[in-house]
């Protein structure tokens, strides 16, 4: 009841977490409402083997029909990478059956993107190495593409350039998630020497990729979404959205859900730290340091630079858990009351550290769920502007049961002792003081 800032989550929590692949792009090509008529994907049969071998196999969730459609099991991009494969006539169960992991790097919130190796059906001496993640990180790391014939092609800056600007962009101006698939071949002599948790040889395993698409991915704001924000407002509660997501993504989901006014815009905004990255933000703030020669307690590095950033901050984009725990330090330190949302494990020192720590019920892991002070059993951001309209509810029915509790006891007592002075005996008897006080307790009850 008495927090004024709430760090909020996207997935979700703001988001309905029903993830649908509706855009497609590959071959130079792109390809609209992709759910609805998966038939006009037409690309190379090279880029349809690798765009589903990637789905199937560089994944760890899972899909099933019920009655009103698809039970999802897993991670929901994943998930809806899956049911793309389906779409485009493919058995991912059968896929996975054939094409066993034989390594896998996971997916982590700091490199952005996982990765699978897998034996090449077609030439037993080489493997398959298929990595996905944030669009910008994997293509990064990719020099070459497949052409529309199915060869490959040199990957230039300008491609990539031009791809970011294009597609990624473009993407997430319409609020969509922006994943990029790749792959390399790899001979199995060399892959065996590779050591996948060395960070060398992840590096190793993930450079020089070939470039085969980039889905975009929609997640539809809650339709309560907009008016809780509005509330938060009203009742001087500052929204901050925190996400892993593309900033130009996370930008137009704020803007959608209220946290950031429509017409705003970086270039012309005098709030020049509205909306900043993990890694700019880590830069400006310095990171945490020991507050004292024991390190038990930490503060931010450059804390007159933070005070702006708090002042500003709307949208904290392509974050780390490390990111939000700084946030909720600083935030502390600066005296606000700090509401955190969070459903993995690495959010578990965030959550701890804020005043209150609300975990996801449905998506949160028992780590999060331990860590956390209320679980949302909805994952939804309404129900923290519940929680905060009871907290203040008691808080509200406190002050009124004091003010009623003192006018009523001032009162008495200043009766009994002024009647003692001038009178020489009370005004109430103590059968009428019994009486004021089953009333007074009576009323304060009420």
């Amino acid at each position: 009841g008495g927090g004024n800032n709430i760090c909020s989550d996207k997935t979700g929590t703001l988001t309905m977490n029903k993830m649908t692949v509706v855009n497609f792009y590959a071959e130079e090509q792109h390809f609209d409402n992709v759910h609805s008529t998966p038939k006009n994907v037409k690309v190379s049969e090279v880029t349809s083997t690798h765009l589903k071998n990637n789905s199937a196999v560089n994944s760890t969730a899972f899909i099933e029909r019920d009655g009103t459609g698809w039970k999802q099991i897993g991670s929901k991009t994943e998930c809806a990478l899956l049911q793309m494969t389906h779409d485009l006539d493919a058995d991912y169960i059968k896929i996975r059956r054939n094409s066993p992991s034989i390594g896998a790097i996971p997916f982590s919130s700091a490199r952005k993107r996982m990765t699978t190796v897998i034996e090449d059906p077609n030439n037993s001496d080489n493997v398959l190495i298929y990595t996905k993640g944030a669009a910008e990180m994997v293509l990064s790391k990719c020099n070459t593409k497949i052409a529309s014939d199915g060869s490959e092609d040199r990957l230039s800056d300008s491609d990539k350039s031009k791809i970011i600007d294009d597609v990624i962009n473009s993407f997430a101006h319409r609020a969509l998630r922006a994943i990029c698939l790749a792959y390399k071949e790899m001979p199995k002599s060399t892959f065996e020497k590779l050591d996948l948790s060395s960070e060398a040889d992840k590096e190793t395993a993930e450079e020089g990729l070939t470039f085969v698409g980039i889905v975009g991915i929609q997640d539809p704001l809650r339709p309560e979404i907009v008016e809780s924000v509005r509330q938060c407002g009203k009742a001087g509660i500052r929204v901050r959205m925190v996400t892993g997501d593309n900033i130009e993504t996370a930008m137009a989901i704020s803007k959608n859900a209220g946290i950031l006014a429509h017409d705003w815009s970086r270039e012309t905004s005098p709030d020049k730290y509205a909306c900043l990255e993990g890694k700019k933000f880590r830069e400006l703030t310095g990171g945490l340091v020991p507050k004292d020669k024991e390190g038990k307690h930490m503060t931010i590095k450059n804390m007159e630079i933070f005070k702006q950033i708090a002042e500003q901050l709307r949208v904290l984009a392509r974050s780390t858990p490390e990111d939000k725990y700084i946030l909720v330090t600083g935030m502390r330190e600066l005296g606000n009351v700090v509401a955190v949302t969070g459903d993995g494990t690495n959010d578990a020192p965030a959550l701890k550290k804020s005043d209150v720590g609300f975990a996801m019920g449905i998506a949160g892991t028992e780590v999060a769920k331990e860590a956390a002070d209320i679980i949302l059993l909805d994952d939804n951001f309404s129900s923290i502007v519940t929680a905060v309209k009871w907290g203040r509810n008691i808080y509200d029915c406190i002050r009124k049961f004091l003010q009623f509790q003192l006018t009523v006891n001032i009162v008495a007592l200043f009766m009994a002792l002024i009647g003692s002075l001038i009178l020489d005996e009370s005004p109430l008897t103590p059968v009428q003081m019994l009486w004021v006080n089953l009333i007074m307790d009576t009323f304060a009850s009420l």
